[in-house]
Formats: C-alpha cells, sequence, structure tokens
C-alpha cells in the first residue's frame, strides 16, 4: 500500500499507511431509547446503554513502532488504556485495525467502579 493511499476507519476518518484505526468500543454509553426506538449510528443497544464506538486514526510512534504500524508495536505505553485483554488488533494488507475496550458489551457502565 503506498503511504499516500487512504482507508476508511469510521464514518469522517480515512487513514494512511502509516497509521492504526482505532476503534474505542464504549467511548459513549447512552441511556437507553424508549421502547421500540433504536439507538443511534454507531451504537449498539445491551442490556445496560447505547454502547457506542468512536473510531479515528492514530499515528504509529516511530519509537516503538520502527517499522510502521503493527500489532507486536502495540505492547508499548502509547495506548496504554488499551491493553491485553481490553484490545484486539487485525493486521489486514490495507492497515491495522485496533477495537479498545473502554466498556465491554457486558458491562454496566453506571456501576462504580469502586
Amino acid at each position: 500500500m503506498s503511504s499516500s493511499a487512504k482507508r476508511p476507519c469510521g464514518t469522517f476518518e480515512s487513514c494512511s499507511a502509516d497509521e492504526f484505526c482505532v476503534a474505542t468500543q464504549g467511548a459513549l454509553c447512552e441511556p437507553l431509547p424508549p421502547a421500540g426506538a433504536e439507538c443511534g449510528e454507531g451504537c449498539v443497544r445491551t442490556e445496560h446503554c447505547c454502547n457506542c464506538t468512536a473510531k479515528g486514526c492514530l499515528r504509529a510512534p516511530h519509537e516503538q513502532c520502527p517499522d510502521g504500524p503493527s500489532c507486536a508495536c502495540l505492547d508499548g505505553d502509547f495506548l496504554s488504556n488499551c491493553t491485553g485483554s481490553r484490545r484486539e488488533c487485525t493486521e489486514t494488507p490495507q492497515g491495522v485495525d485496533v477495537v479498545c475496550i473502554a466498556v465491554g458489551l457486558d458491562e454496566n457502565p453506571f456501576q462504580s467502579q469502586n
């Protein structure tokens, strides 16, 4: 893929070859709509809320990813809130896609975190 080629990442973003497409599940959790109504676009209705995913491009830091974006270079600290079991990574010929799980589909975002 040439460095000038762009690939879609969400509705409004296009990532270049040296960027990760990062989707954050639960970036926003909205109250459930009234009965019969649907959650907004990009949101999944769960038991607790409309769990909304935000997507954006993130440039791979050269110090941690000298060969460009890859799943292997994610273990550095530049995605500190997106580690281990809270992360899914997929490498394709078009680029690297990362899902960070801020609020899982089975989690209650309104439950106290104490």
